[in-house]
């Protein structure tokens, strides 16, 4: 009779425990991807007024994944901010034993970012974040920031759309393709991540960025590595402020580089630097002759120091090329004239004299240790 029992008990917590794993699996695979289906387009309306759509969600109740397809948000009157062509999040239940939000995996594949600068100089990104609910929290609160670790963070061939309205001649540029792995990302204390950053600049131009990251506290350091990139890219986006037509020429860029914000003080250091531009043109916007042209312009042996405001190159050399200037008719010289000079905004206040002036600012040190020129010619034109 007692074994009938036993028999009869674990028969029924085997028919529990399968009910409960069944039901737990209709809500994971059926009902939780239709409800959030339903949420994303809903919250963006209601909380972001703004308008969002995917086109299927995966959820995996046993693996703590969801899976998110064909993401689209926009702006009230269908202005395009970001897409993703899939979205995937992988929860750890490990975050019970760390105390700490853990995800083993994060990754976005084919995000198409729109970042936008209107006519009044207001940024698109900046108005959606405004519009999310803020924290109830007292501002006196110094809270800790939420326990987090990522394990792996990565973004497969994303896309960043760059446009300015607010310039006089609006201009626009897109960088692609974007690849960032990030590793062990935490807010946890004296947690370093590596990461890497490998995109395609515009014009051509490639960028490589590798090191390591910390969020408690902020700090940084890597490598960073530019090639191929050209100064037109940038011309752009100066064009208004620069008597400059467009300019020729390679650039490339490598450091390594320190950075930490610790007391709302940035520190930023540069080590190695190495810069060289090869086949550089600059003429005045309209004139056919150039005000530069060089074959090759490099600076090895570079150190910077932002909070000593100091910058160093133990070697410049600059050659084959040829410098040109012009005195015009006034006893100034035509490269006096190349900035624009820029449109007051405000009217200047006269200052307080019974106010103490107890800002110092440190003027900036640059240093030479040798300058070289090889085959350089210099023509003046007296007007």
């Amino acid at each position: 009779m007692h074994q009938v029992i036993t028999r009869l008990f674990r028969s029924k917590l085997i028919l529990i425990a399968t009910t409960a794993l069944l039901v737990y699996a209709l809500l994971g695979f059926l009902l939780l991807p239709f409800l959030v289906e339903r949420f994303i387009p809903n919250y963006a309306q209601e909380q972001l007024q703004r308008q969002a759509s995917v086109s299927k969600v995966h959820v995996n109740p046993f693996l703590l994944s969801i899976e998110i397809n064909d993401f689209n948000l926009r702006e009230a009157d269908g202005k395009p901010i970001a897409t993703a062509e899939h979205l995937l999040v992988n929860f750890q239940a490990t975050s019970l034993l760390r105390w700490a939000w853990t995800f083993g995996d994060i990754r976005i594949t084919g995000l198409d970012l729109n970042w936008s600068i209107d006519k009044s100089g207001s940024s698109n990104l900046d108005k959606l974040v405004n519009t999310f609910p803020a924290s109830e929290q007292p501002a006196e609160t110094t809270a800790e920031p939420i326990r987090l670790l990522l394990q792996h963070v990565q973004i497969i061939n994303g896309k960043l759309n760059y446009s300015d309205e607010s310039l006089a001649t609006p201009a626009s540029s897109t960088l692609a393709p974007i690849n960032l792995e990030l590793q062990d990302l935490s807010t946890l204390p004296e947690r370093r991540s590596p990461y890497a950053i490998i995109a395609t600049l515009p014009e051509g131009g490639r960028l490589v960025w590798h090191g390591d990251l910390s969020l408690a506290p902020i700090s940084s350091a890597g490598e960073l590595y530019i090639s191929g990139f050209k100064p037109t890219a940038l011309w752009k986006f100066l064009q208004d402020r620069l008597h400059l037509a467009t300019p020729e020429g390679v650039l490339e860029l490598y450091t390594r580089y320190n950075y930490s914000h610790t007391e709302g003080q940035p520190l930023l250091g540069l080590q190695n630097i190495f810069f060289k531009a090869t086949g550089l043109s600059l003429a005045e916007t309209g004139m056919k002759s150039s005000l530069l042209s060089l074959d090759s312009f490099a600076a090895r042996g570079g150190s910077f120091d932002l909070s000593n405001r100091e910058l160093l190159f133990t070697k410049v050399v600059v050659s084959n090329g040829q410098i040109a200037a012009t005195i015009l008719q006034d006893g100034t010289l035509n490269w006096a004239r190349l900035v624009k000079p820029a449109k007051p905004t405000t009217v200047a206040q006269e200052p307080d004299p019974t106010t103490p002036d107890t800002a110092v600012t440190t003027p900036w040190q640059i240093q030479l240790n040798a300058l070289h020129f090889e085959k350089l010619g210099l023509r003046i034109n007296d007007l």
